[in-house]
């Protein structure tokens, strides 16, 4: 079995695309908002992200658990029990290593030598893009998209981004604003160009989709959780109950979800 990207559905995750793409883009705008309101946005942005990663990524990791299980040989069945979880461990693990590098950053490259500065760097650039390219290729690859999907992607991944990117924005600063944000939406745009024209194996994608799975769950809560300027409690709050309400609502809806 293969996945498939239909003219209609490569428009439709299209909108989606650009609609985070603007998010890497102008996401450093908020250094001219209220810094009171700054921080409550990015509260509830962490909230509802986290809602996100638990009420919809991690199910659908079990789904894609269940594909892997029920396409392999009885022979290898015991290793591949646990092969999705496993990918999505990795992912965990890699991303977490990236964010370290990243942190190399927020020393500037007048605190440290410019070797380690070019380093960390790049490290940042290339796992973060490629971060955006493995995003920008499993939307095209939703077999249905719908308003379901749409909100979904566009309101989970893009408080992600936003979230993501303004950590990014203040770690880096010029070099954010001048190479980093350009290659992430480079990188979003070229993944969905490649699920539009590229056909792979149901398995892939369940695998790439696992590797996201673990990304998204260290970014959620090892890294957004933790920033000091994460606001109160109250906004963090307000964004797990909004963005759970507006799942548990669209569920409801006559619709086929992702």
């Amino acid at each position: 079995m293969s996945y498939a990207t239909s003219s209609t559905n490569a428009v439709e995750s299209l909108i989606v695309i650009l609609i985070l793409a603007s998010v890497h883009l102008f996401v450093k705008e908020l250094r001219r908002v209220n810094a009171a309101l700054r921080n409550a946005l990015l509260a509830a942005g962490a909230g509802a992200s986290l809602s996100y990663v638990l009420m919809r990524i991690l199910p659908k990791l079990a789904e894609k658990q269940d594909e892997l299980v029920s396409s392999v040989d009885t022979g290898v069945r015991g290793f591949l029990e646990h092969h999705a979880y496993l990918v999505a461990m990795v992912g965990l693990v890699v991303y977490y290593g990236i964010s370290r590098f990243a942190a190399y950053g927020a020393e500037g490259p007048t605190s440290v030598s410019p070797h380690r500065y070019r380093v960390a760097l790049i490290s940042t650039t290339v796992g973060y893009g490629a971060y955006s390219l493995l995003i920008g290729y499993l939307i095209a690859k939703r077999l249905h998209l719908g308003l379901f999907s749409v909100v979904l992607i566009t309101v989970g991944m893009g408080t992600l981004f936003l979230v993501s990117d303004h950590s990014l924005a203040k770690r880096w600063g010029e070099a954010y604003d001048g190479l980093i944000r350009w290659a992430l939406t480079v990188a979003l745009l070229a993944g969905w160009a490649i699920g539009v024209w590229f056909e792979v194996s149901s398995n892939i994608v369940a695998l790439w989709y696992a590797f996201l799975a673990g990304m998204m769950l260290i970014t959620t809560i090892g890294e957004k959780l933790s920033f000091k300027e994460s606001g109160s409690f109250w906004s963090f709050l307000a964004g797990v109950v909004a963005f759970t309400a507006l799942l548990l609502i669209l569920e409801q809806m006559p619709q086929t979800a992702i």
